[in-house]
């Protein structure tokens, strides 16, 4: 029988007790019936990490199906619920094989958004039939969006606040789903983002909103209409062209009525930037995350403060990945820095860096403690957004003598981008290839560096994309103010582009944040020029659309002549 040409079925397993019921499998689609299926992941090329060749397998455009060899260890592994809700998130039909009898009778215990795919056995003439025939035809499985990130691999779980938050967004109503607006309230670093995102990969709530996981971080100053039609993207597949916010908003309505999605709107800084994300059916949620009561709208749940972790989980982030002992000198340490995530974090990173130089660990603790002393790191209110500060301010002082002048510099020149922006790692080395000519593997390495010692909020290779934390960056702007005009020029400068309207139309994040660079160098002449010429505007529409060259058009207020 021929081989089809595209592989269109990928075939997973726990290679423990499934391999041999894979292999069994692999044999009779393609001998019996002419399937090509993607090869095995011992096949795979040696040396790429395994989990990204998994995810390549899963996203690429031939992939249709992804069967899974159902057994007693990958009923236990993680691995494979990830592997089944990417495959949904990517829009691919997933088909579980069952791979031993045992595993029959555990079907039920399931979760709820598991159970309910059909179970094959592939020893029944019928079911083997109607396999056959499922794999034949194309798959039209919707895409079940997951736009929250992962919760970092050190998240130290927080059950208080989290199963708070769990009851209240998968509870319902004498049986009945009900809409619902749950918010999380702290000051900046305590963990707001991160317990949020664990949330998101809960399998309660993923079953709960078993049609998707929204996310939008808003920040201080938000692009709302960017945001909206984003969302409008993802759920529909297409981008349209609303210049007006409240028509977006209402076809954002349009898209979530009657469909059990969670929105997560995160960072959220005024009542009024929340609203148009708060439109949609009886059987949604939202999740808010911000800093202010007041910000919440007035038919959200009391809200869940999220502040100081208790001792026994700030104790655990401040020995992730450390060596055992010394508890009682962790235990005090973490009451110092006020069981505050964001100090835990970049103290833990200080530790990791000097036990990475073999320094033994009692050593380690003596060092932290004799800088702290030095630097006079006081008990500070947490309520005071000012103590606060004070205590970053020292903090960061540990990491900072873990860096050269050169390094420090290069860190402090990352304060020119926007807050609550991924940003791409291919500006970040134009920059320091201006700032200090350091070429790409260069730049990968400090930020790898910087990220270590959790300077970076994140590092993420995959999307090559970095982020800084509101709070650091606020303090690296307040204290390189004189530097910053200069530091932004020489971004644009490095860029190389001498016309920006024939700026490339994949350099994105160029056409979405030039003007506010331009604006940040000191060049506003620069801008209204740009305002007022036909080719960058013609440029700029195309790029980014109307919404995103009005925000252009905002950066120069007052300018009567530019809006006219």
């Amino acid at each position: 029988m021929p081989i089809r040409e595209n592989p269109r079925v990928f075939i997973s397993y726990a290679r423990s007790d499934g391999r041999d019921v894979a292999h069994r499998l692999r044999r009779r689609l393609i001998e019996g019936h002419g399937f090509a299926i993607w090869q095995d992941l011992a096949e795979m090329e040696g040396g790429k990490d395994w989990w990204q060749q998994i995810e390549t397998v899963i996203r690429h455009p031939d992939l249709e199906y992804l069967v899974l060899i159902v057994t007693e260890n990958s009923l236990r592994s993680e691995v494979v619920r990830d592997e089944w809700r990417l495959a949904l998130q990517e829009g691919k039909c997933v088909v579980p094989v069952i791979g031993a009898e045992a595993v029959k009778a555990q079907i039920a215990t399931l979760p709820g958004w598991m159970k309910a795919a059909h179970f094959v056995d592939t020893d029944q003439p019928e079911q083997w039939q109607r396999f056959i025939r499922t794999l034949e035809s194309p798959c039209e499985q919707p895409r079940v969006p997951m736009m929250a990130p992962r919760p970092p691999t050190d998240f130290i779980s927080r059950p208080e606040e989290f199963d708070a938050l769990r009851r209240l967004l998968i509870s319902e109503s004498e049986g009945q789903r009900v809409s619902i607006a749950v918010a999380l309230k702290g000051a900046g670093g305590y963990g707001k983002t991160t317990l949020a995102k664990a949330l998101c990969h809960d399998d309660a709530v993923q079953q709960r909103f078993h049609h998707g996981i929204l996310w939008v971080t808003l920040g201080e100053k938000p692009d709302l209409i960017k945001q909206v039609l984003d969302l409008i993207e993802v759920l529909s597949g297409a981008r349209p062209g609303y210049e007006d916010l409240g028509a977006a908003s209402a076809r954002l309505s349009e898209l979530l009525a009657n469909h059990a999605y969670l929105l997560v709107v995160d960072d959220v800084w005024k009542r009024s930037h929340v609203e148009p994300f708060l439109r949609g059916g009886p059987k949604c949620g939202w999740l808010i995350t911000t800093r202010d009561r007041d910000t919440l709208p007035q038919h959200s749940k009391p809200p869940v403060s999220v502040d100081a972790m208790k001792r026994t989980e700030a104790t655990r982030l401040l020995q992730a990945g450390l060596p055992a002992g010394e508890t009682q000198r962790f235990e005090a340490l973490a009451s110092r820095l006020g069981e505050w995530p964001l100090l835990l974090k970049l103290v833990n990173g200080v530790l990791a860096q000097r036990i990475a130089a073999k320094q033994p660990l009692s050593t380690a603790l003596d060092y932290v403690d004799k800088a702290l002393d030095k630097r006079g790191l006081p008990a500070f209110d947490a309520k005071d957004e000012a103590d606060r500060n004070r205590a970053v301010e020292k903090s960061l002082s540990l990491s900072f003598e873990l860096l050269s002048a050169d390094q420090k510099g290069r860190f402090a020149e990352l304060a020119i981008f926007p807050e609550d922006t991924d940003i791409p790692l291919a500006i970040v080395e134009r920059l320091w290839k201006a700032t200090a000519r350091l070429d790409e593997i260069d730049a990968e390495e400090l930020c790898d560096r910087l990220f270590r010692l959790s300077l970076l909020l994140d590092f993420n290779l995959a999307t090559r994309t970095l982020r800084l934390h509101d709070v650091i960056r606020s303090l690296l702007e307040r204290d390189n103010r004189a530097k910053i005009t200069i530091w932004h020029g020489q971004l644009l400068d490095g860029t190389g582009v001498a016309n920006w309207a024939k700026l490339p139309q994949d350099e994105q994040y160029l056409w979405r944040s030039l003007a506010y660079h331009l604006k940040g160098a000191g060049r506003e002449a620069k801008l209204r020029g740009l305002l007022f010429e036909f080719g960058w505007l013609q440029a700029k529409l195309v790029a980014s659309g109307i919404n995103g060259l009005l925000a252009d058009f905002d950066l120069v207020p007052g300018d009567a002549a530019a809006v006219q």
